[in-house]
């Protein structure tokens, strides 16, 4: 995962710098993730997102070869709770930036919304 041009991470998530998010503060938190597939793709991507390893929950596809998919997940998780993005396909889903635009392979925003009481969320630029 390609995290430039710009990095923020809200306190409350971890990061592997691979492919894991780990809730660190209990509350409701959003989950949108973006994806552009390149041309030249097998038809019927699909991706989905993953929770604690197991289940997928709030898979997407397409039915072309091409295009965005859009992921959404809302809701609460514990401190503790992993959350990953997978290509579900049998095949390999290849993502690309939009002809003549840089950074537009995909957007990915998580952020915690409510919490227990305790103060909200705070943004640290990286």
């Amino acid at each position: 995962m390609n995290e430039s041009p710009q990095q923020y991470y809200a306190e409350g998530i971890d990061y592997d710098g691979v492919e894991t998010f780990t809730i660190t503060m209990p509350g409701l938190y959003s989950l949108t993730c973006v994806l552009s597939l390149a041309a030249g793709n097998p038809p019927d991507n699909y991706f989905y997102i993953e929770i604690n390893h197991t289940s997928p929950v709030a898979g997407a596809s397409n039915l072309g070869t091409t295009g965005q998919i859009v992921l959404t997940r809302v809701g609460y998780f514990a401190a503790g709770t992993a959350l990953r993005i997978v290509n579900g396909s049998n095949h390999t889903g290849t993502i690309a930036n939009a002809s003549g635009s840089t950074s537009s392979t995909g957007h990915l925003s998580l952020f915690r919304f409510a919490d227990d009481g305790v103060s909200g969320a705070h943004l640290r630029k990286k």
